[in-house]
């Protein structure tokens, strides 16, 4: 496995982006731990709001920041993940996190989740908790959270229709997860 390396999404990362984030999250593709197409009908994302992420990020880059994740390897061209850090006072809440379906189960996963905690304390030395926001159906994908030191928390919240974020096809809402920046 190669070591990755982090960058600031930029307007002309949007095609890549939409096309990665759809296809690890709404399209049939066996080895992706990310995938809702069988819960959520309907993109992940727009075209229109990936670009209004990534022009809110170059205003308030202190608030959040949209991480688009490539190889260390120079032979190898081409963004294969992101993850988004939305800064909250000591919190950050980590979102839109998903690895190329191609390269899932390699340990990519990790890898990236890890190196954005890290990331995320060095520009924020002030933070006490990641939170993130999990399907309720998607059990292995909460495993995984718990396996890297999230917790549940009674929080819930109703499925973001709202948010141009698809359809849900089945009854679903979100579950939180936290871990505290003392247990990385």
């Amino acid at each position: 496995m190669q070591t990755i390396k982090f960058r600031l999404a930029e307007i002309k990362d949007v095609l890549d982006l939409h096309l990665l984030i759809n296809r690890a999250y709404r399209f049939e593709v066996s080895r992706s731990w990310t995938n809702e197409n069988q819960v959520v009908a309907g993109d992940r994302i727009s075209l229109i709001d990936l670009e209004k992420i990534i022009q809110n990020q170059q205003v308030s880059r202190d608030k959040s920041q949209f991480l688009v994740v490539e190889l260390n390897d120079q032979l190898e061209k081409g963004i294969i993940g992101c993850i988004t850090l939305n800064y909250d006072n000591h919190d950050v809440e980590i979102g839109t996190f998903c690895i190329s379906p191609d390269l899932q189960n390699y340990g990519y996963g990790k890898q990236v989740l890890n190196a954005a905690e890290l990331y995320a304390t060095k520009f924020h030395p002030n933070l006490k908790t990641f939170s993130m926001w999990v399907l309720s159906t998607r059990q292995e994908l909460i495993a995984f959270y718990e396996r890297r030191g999230y917790i549940r928390t009674d929080q819930t919240a109703e499925y973001p229709i709202q948010d141009n974020v698809g359809q849900p096809m089945v009854d679903l809402h979100l579950i939180q997860l936290v871990k505290s920046i003392g247990s990385c």
